[in-house]
């Protein structure tokens, strides 16, 4: 009689994905993008335009629980039902720099790097990810917003313009982000796998 070998199952810190992981991802994402379109509603619009509100929160968020890949999925989502709240557009291209593009930038958040322990990482997350938005608006500005000006060339007045409603929208996803990193196991040293 032969004895079949004892095979070791996985450890138990091995966590394969799973399809019940896909399906959640899918459902976090669309929870996501539809949370940023309403929270987008709650805000102040800029008197020379551009929109501060909450509405980057819950796909930053997404990316610090998540990771990268699916924060940048639900921030094009978002962006894309961001248009009707503002539809505003010169060129295709802007529409998609303006919107989905640029909603896809708050999944940097969720890199690696920033999901380290600890609120300091997650808030320089935070950080590089709305500078990777105000980057893609910026270049959709000089691109297609910044003709015909009268003194300005196109950077400055697209660097200007952008920061107007940018540094704010920094300002209060810093602020929210700090107290939710706390709350999403990110402060005081606390691990987050």
């Amino acid at each position: 009689m032969a004895v079949e070998p004892v095979r070791n199952p996985a450890p138990a810190s091995f966590n394969a994905p799973t399809r019940r992981d896909g399906v959640r991802a899918v459902a976090f994402v669309g929870v996501c993008a539809a949370l940023s379109f309403v929270c987008g509603m709650v805000g102040w619009t800029a008197p020379q335009g551009g929109r501060v509100s909450l509405a980057d929160v819950p796909v930053l968020a997404l990316a610090l629980a998540m990771g990268w890949r699916p924060a940048c999925l639900a921030g094009a989502l978002a962006g894309l039902l961001h248009y009707p709240q503002q539809p505003v557009t010169v060129h295709p291209l802007s529409l998609l720099l303006d919107y989905p593009v640029s909603g896809a930038c708050l999944g940097l958040a969720g890199l690696p790097l920033f999901r380290r322990p600890g609120r300091v990482w997650a808030l320089a997350g935070v950080v590089t990810a709305i500078a990777g938005k105000y980057a893609v608006h910026v270049w959709s500005g000089v691109l297609f917003w910044a003709q015909g000006l009268q003194g300005l060339t196109a950077w400055r007045f697209s660097l200007i313009y952008n920061a107007t409603y940018m540094l704010p929208t920094l300002g209060v996803d810093l602020a929210v982000m700090a107290v939710l990193a706390r709350r999403m196991g990110q402060g005081r040293g606390a691990h987050v796998a």
